[in-house]
């Protein structure tokens, strides 16, 4: 006989967890459908594991680069890949079992099969060999199957080949390194095998880095990473690779280069494909997204699609959030996705994060905005950190003050922006944000400062004053 749940859940990444334990906290019986592991690509392959290693390569920056200038000596430091893998596993393990246990104790009950719907109110179980091995009912289903990486024909299948997952699980600091794609990923993870001792190569076919975001914060953090030893060729175009050999056309010019790993990081694709959609005539666009309303519903509304299935930035915590109104809205109650202010964080040294609308795109929009910058350089904490590069940046309505979007470039720029984020969903000000009181000494005195630094008030930077200023 079929088993019938008030919801089910096709996925057990961030998303998908949330949303489960949210809807037992609603009181809704609930089966969580998925062959892997609690947690998805985020805790095991990417977000978790990268940041574990991104620490790690810091640490030892420091102490080779940064100890002498504070007058402290350390002998070279080594890298025991073995113990620095086991390192990570360990944090991932830890957190795996804290979800699956918490799961556990909220009664999810889960299914480690992928799941293929059959029709609107039920699907199959597949085993690992693809075959249906049992049936489940339900009242309504969330779609959080996330998002696979992209592969790029020209790179074919050379066992030098390298993936953001391989790349996390090195065995070898690789000599010499190619990244394919100087976005996120490629940035953070080209940081990391720098400063574990790569000569790093970052290919990318745009002809600037991070077009959206602030050039001129971008050509600060592009010069420090330069810095570090990380070569860029941007306008690239990638034409084949052939065992270590990498063929592309810079410049005009063909040129080849022979790396010890090429890692590809063009990108993510749903995993849309194989869930039986068409069965219930739910159509995906043609990057695989799957269409839905301001509730996060499909056309069938009790059938809901949240995280990378949907189009948008894809990020965990976007992932988390979506998952949990689908659950409220699973119950009847009617929670429209309407964040304001959904923060992105570039986790290189220094961060690069954003929120909202940067001062480029306002100005695009043709939208009248007062920025308010605060450089980092003039905060007395940047400076016993030895981080004064980078600037806050914030954004604001040149009529009301609301604050629009934020950018920042330096140490602990994700708690910058995050606070920023909080101001916009609060429709805050930069009034509002100059009249908190922020400790001292602390990077959020920057925040504070930029804030001031909108009506040209910052006490720790020049200005004219605003009755003496023209308006820009």
């Amino acid at each position: 006989m079929t088993r019938s749940f008030d919801l089910a859940i096709l996925g057990a990444g961030p998303g998908g967890y949330s949303a489960a334990i949210r809807a037992r906290q609603l009181g809704l019986s609930v089966a969580l459908i998925d062959p892997g592991l609690a947690g998805g690509v985020c805790l095991h392959e990417g977000c978790i594991p990268s940041k574990a290693l991104l620490h790690a390569a810091k640490l030892r920056r420091m102490a080779m680069h940064e100890g002498a200038l504070m007058g402290l000596g350390f002998a070279q430091p080594t890298v025991d890949v073995a113990a620095l893998q086991n390192w990570k596993r360990g944090i991932v393990e830890r957190l795996e079992s804290g979800v699956s246990g918490l799961l556990k104790k909220h009664g999810v009950e889960r299914f480690p099969h992928r799941g293929r719907l059959t029709h609107a109110s039920g699907l199959e179980l597949l085993n690992d060999k693809g075959e249906a091995c049992d049936r489940l009912g339900f009242r309504n289903l969330i779609l959080a199957t996330g998002s696979r990486e992209k592969r790029l024909a020209a790179l074919g299948e050379s066992p030098a080949l390298w993936y953001p997952r391989d790349a996390l699980a090195f065995g070898k600091v690789p000599e010499r390194l190619a990244i394919i794609g100087a976005g996120i990923i490629g940035l953070e993870l080209g940081q990391l095998f720098c400063r574990l001792g790569s000569e790093v190569h970052l290919y990318d076919a745009l002809p600037e880095l991070l077009p959206r975001r602030d050039r001129r914060l971008v050509a600060s953090l592009k010069k420090s990473l330069e810095g570090e030893g990380m070569r860029f060729h941007l306008g690239a175009r990638i034409d084949a690779l052939e065992g270590q050999t990498l063929a592309f056309e810079e410049g005009g010019a063909k040129r080849r280069e022979v790396f010890e790993r090429v890692l590809s990081c063009v990108g993510r694709r749903p995993n849309s494909e194989g869930l039986g959609l068409e069965r219930i005539n739910i159509a995906t666009d043609a990057s695989g997204h799957v269409d839905v309303n301001v509730w996060l519903q499909t056309p069938l509304h009790h059938i809901f699609a949240i995280g990378d299935l949907v189009a948008g930035p894809q990020l965990a915590h976007r992932a988390s959030r979506m998952g949990l109104l689908a659950a409220e809205n699973a119950t009847g109650r009617r929670y429209p996705w309407d964040v304001r202010g959904l923060p992105s964080v570039l986790y290189t040294d220094p961060e690069l994060a954003w929120v909202g609308i940067g001062k480029a795109e306002a100005r695009e929009k043709g939208l009248e905005v007062k920025i308010g910058a605060f450089p980092l350089a003039a905060n007395g904490r940047a400076q016993t950190e030895n981080a004064t590069l980078g600037s806050m940046e914030l954004v604001c309505d040149r009529v009301d003050g609301r604050v629009l979007g934020a950018e920042a470039l330096g140490s602990q720029a994700e708690g910058l922006v995050s606070s920023v984020s909080l101001a916009m969903e609060m429709a805050g000000t930069a009034e509002d944000i100059a009249a908190a009181v922020w400790p001292h000494p602390s990077l959020f005195e920057a925040l504070g400062e930029s804030a001031e630094a909108v009506d040209h008030r910052a006490i720790h930077l020049f200005q004219e004053s605003a009755a003496r200023r023209p308006e820009a």
